[in-house]
């Protein structure tokens, strides 16, 4: 078997909403062996439950020190996590993209 994708999702929030709902039903089309690994940049993380098939973890934001700061944080854990794709949601999750 495949060893799957590792997909990192960066929300502004991840309580439900339409965004958040529409990428958790995503997330079970890609259960296993794909994993998934949501941070939400406020701490909430209230879509989570929706996420029922595949592998989700849930990553606690980093501190918010400024945006180049911020950034810095999110570089250093995208490396650490080494995803194979990093997927971003809105201007709220833009520390991620530097």
């Amino acid at each position: 078997m495949a060893a799957g994708c590792h997909f990192l999702h960066v929300f502004p929030s991840f309580d439900p909403g339409g965004m958040e709902v529409r990428a958790s039903q995503v997330m079970d089309l890609l259960p296993a062996p794909h994993r998934h690994t949501v941070i939400a940049m406020d701490g909430r993380t209230g879509c989570a439950p929706r996420v029922r098939r595949a592998t989700l973890a849930l990553l606690p934001p980093p501190p918010r020190a400024g945006f180049l700061a911020t950034g810095r944080a999110m570089a250093e854990r995208i490396t650490e996590l080494r995803p194979d794709l990093v997927l971003t949601y809105n201007w709220g999750a833009i520390e991620a993209v530097l």
